[in-house]
């Protein structure tokens, strides 16, 4: 249960003349981003314009999203299924490790460690269990060394003969990733979470 965030894709520019054909034949290479054909001073132009649509006001923007989906199980199967840290690789598909700091029963204060695959690059954000009431709710905040400063909630409510999920985040990016504009991050996060939930929904309800 917890937030990711997007890498910045790889990005090849080149320059066009009247004829069509690159105007330039500079070439940059740094960290794994290859620029063709455009010298540096056309990018420390246009690059802070670009920047700047991630952030409102000086700030980096704030995502927000929350989604919820059904699932014909009972409150307590969902709830003991998803709190097991063993199994989330089944229905977090970007999942790589994950881990719980002490293992066992989690509590409030309890730690999970988590490594993810996001848009090709491998990302590392800690948690720690601020709320936990049973079959209910979870709160998890971001530890310091993560990616993103983060909080997630994941609710649980009985209804008809199922059980509604409903899973919310709120977070500002770190690092590179606070370059990334808001509306790609946002995009980013409800694809996941949607992937998330519907992959939950499809093994649990196999195994009913």
């Amino acid at each position: 249960m917890q937030a990711q965030l997007p890498r910045l894709g790889r990005a090849s520019h080149a320059g066009r003349g009247k004829s069509g054909e690159a105007s330039s034949s500079y070439v940059s290479q740094s960290n794994g981003y290859k620029v063709v054909g455009r010298p540096p001073l056309y990018y420390a132009r246009v690059v802070p314009a670009i920047l700047a649509q991630s952030t409102t006001g000086g700030q980096v923007a704030t995502v927000r999203h929350s989604d919820s989906i059904f699932i014909q199980r009972a409150v307590a199967d969902v709830f003991a299924y998803m709190d097991d840290v063993r199994l989330e690789h089944e229905w977090q598909p970007n999942l790589r490790d994950a881990e719980q700091e002490p293992p066992g029963a989690a509590a409030v204060g309890t730690r999970r460690h988590y490594v993810t695959d996001f848009m090709g690059r491998p990302m590392k954000n800690s948690y720690e269990v601020k709320t936990y009431e049973r079959n209910q709710r979870v709160v998890l905040e971001s530890m310091p060394d993560s990616t993103v400063t983060a909080t997630n909630e994941v609710l649980w409510a009985s209804e008809g003969t199922g059980t509604r999920v409903t899973m919310s985040v709120e977070g500002k990016p770190k690092g590179v990733s606070r370059f990334v504009p808001g509306a790609v991050l946002e995009a980013a996060f409800r694809d996941q979470m949607k992937k998330s939930l519907s992959l939950l929904k499809q093994r649990l309800e196999s195994e009913a």
